[in-house]
């Protein structure tokens, strides 16, 4: 009995794998797999009574990975995008719109309006970083919800950064979407909720929407308050340039938050937001379709009859002292060069050459252990965390130095090493290490501009900050003149220049500012 039942389910066991082979498919007729089964062929070996060539066969059609798929097309290989020149078009209300088509299917979209931190007065302070938090929130065409929405529905990412000299607005997106992006920019620049107040109760929703960006913005603040190496940058920008221009705090002071509403925010764009300051930049685009689009969106705005005038950043030099836990920071800084100085490339070949780093580096063998500061500090001094050299570049100024993190035991011999070390950079200067800092500069410039988006916020910075654009090829060739009496010439203009000292951490018992100032005139440094 036994037997026989065995030799009946045996028996039944290819109608019943038939019947549920029919069902499945039946039942999954839209999903893939069922697609995939029509496309194939019939193999009549499947037919038979053979279990395993039945259970084998519903899964796969042995078809080899090595033959073309039955039913699909075979892929054609296409040419590598071409990458096409650089285009720039001033509009009649003095937007300057500059593209460069690298033969992409994804774009980046880029507006860079010429107003930051340093162009904030007392009664607008803090104006440019709510602003940035203000951005692709509610306009007077749709709310934030709804603007939020569509953007989603177009794939795109869009966000907003402040700095000190500029407020930029980016986005990414595929080519075919591009146009219901750059609306979007244009609603929050142009017609942003806070700047049409038509009702009481159109009021209380900005105000409400404004409250909410302050709770952010004092959560972030309360964030940089224990970012030690963020706070001394901060104070090294205050002491150079006397609180004043490029002085002025990056983030909104807490204090100083309620004051922002509305009208603040109104009276900043009204004064800063005009044609003439703004720069629209995109990669991946149609130069003729970008034009037109911003003509179209951007084109109610009318030149300003009033002509901004920034005041000039006045490098006074000084001294920040901050008390703090953990390892102490030390940052010594000097009058360095704007971006228009004919010192521009060798300053940037000395950043390179002293480059610098942490005692522990994630990024793998060879990461700036040749540079200057690596194999004259980290190597020299185990006890010092982290060295590095900075060149911070605005229009008018800038600030070359060296920052230092060490254990708080040594402050007084951390600052007698930096400053021995700040004075004798041109002893680093040999043919060996300058070639080497030369080719590294090249690779850093052409590696970064092998992203769209680098090669997009690119575009538009240089026009703003220089009113031109030169290629990487020619900026190559720039680098490549540069010898080492221009790296000679660029450490004795820094040096002449008063130091800016800025310390974190445990201070008491330091040379006073007026100690170290005489220190790198006289070569030594009171104790």
């Amino acid at each position: 009995m036994i037997k026989s039942r065995a030799l009946w389910s045996y028996q039944r066991a290819p109608l019943l794998l038939r019947h549920k082979k029919e069902s499945f498919c039946t039942y999954s007729s839209d999903s893939p797999s069922a697609r995939v089964q029509e496309l194939a062929p019939k193999d009549p070996s499947l037919q038979g009574p053979n279990l395993w060539r039945r259970l084998h066969g519903l899964f796969d059609h042995e078809i080899p990975l090595t033959d073309p798929f039955p039913g699909v097309p075979e892929v054609e290989p296409i040419s590598t995008p071409q990458k096409g020149p650089h285009l720039l078009t001033t509009l009649s209300n003095g937007i300057r719109v500059i593209s460069q088509d690298l033969g992409g299917q994804v774009s980046s979209l880029g507006l860079y309006v010429d107003a930051g931190s340093r162009d904030e007065s007392s009664e607008v302070a803090g104006a440019t970083h709510f602003l940035e938090h203000m951005a692709f929130k509610s306009t007077t065409k749709r709310s934030h919800y709804m603007l939020s929405r569509d953007l989603e529905k177009l794939g795109a990412t869009v966000g907003a950064a402040a700095s000190r000299e500029s407020l930029s607005y980016t986005a990414e997106c595929l080519r075919k979407v591009v146009p219901g992006v750059v609306e979007a920019i244009a609603e929050t620049v142009l017609y942003p909720r806070f700047r049409f107040v038509e009702s009481e109760p159109m009021r209380d929703l900005i105000e409400a929407e404004i409250r909410d960006q302050k709770k952010v913005v004092e959560k972030e603040i309360k964030d940089l308050s224990s970012d030690s190496q963020t706070k001394l940058m901060e104070s090294l920008h205050a002491a150079a340039y006397d609180y004043r221009t490029l002085g002025l705090p990056l983030v909104a002071e807490e204090r100083k938050l309620e004051a922002i509403q509305s009208d603040v925010l109104d009276a900043f764009m009204e004064m800063h937001f005009t044609p003439d300051r703004m720069i629209f930049s995109a990669t991946n685009v149609d130069h003729q379709e970008i034009v037109q689009l911003v003509d179209k969106f951007f084109s109610s705005m009318q030149p300003s009859p009033r002509q901004y005038i920034r005041p000039k950043a006045i490098y006074t030099g000084g001294e920040a002292r901050l008390a703090g836990d953990g390892p102490v920071q030390v940052a010594i800084a000097f009058h360095g060069v704007a971006w228009k100085d004919k010192d521009l490339i060798p300053a940037c070949i000395l950043h390179t050459l002293l480059g610098g780093g942490g005692s522990f580096s994630a990024g793998g063998p060879g990461k700036g252990m040749y540079s200057r500061l690596y194999t004259s500090l980290l190597v020299g001094y185990p006890w010092i965390i982290s060295a590095t050299a900075f060149n911070h570049c605005y229009t008018d100024s800038g600030l070359f130095g060296i920052h230092c993190c060490a254990d708080p035991e040594r402050t007084e011999e951390l600052l007698e090493i930096l400053m021995k070390e700040t004075k004798s950079m041109k002893q680093a200067l040999n043919e060996r290490a300058v070639k080497r800092a030369k080719k590294m500069t090249k690779s850093s410039l052409l590696m970064n501009l092998e992203s769209r988006a680098v090669v997009c916020e690119d575009l538009g910075r240089q026009i703003l900050t220089s009113g031109q654009y030169l290629e990487p090829e020619k900026l190559a060739a720039m680098v490549d003149k540069v010898k080492t009496e221009d790296l000679e010439r660029v450490v004795d203009r820094i040096l002449s220049s008063k130091p800016t000292l800025a310390i974190y951490g445990d201070h008491h018992g330091l040379p006073s500012y007026t100690e170290v100032t005489a220190g790198f005139k006289q070569g030594a440094v009171a104790a």
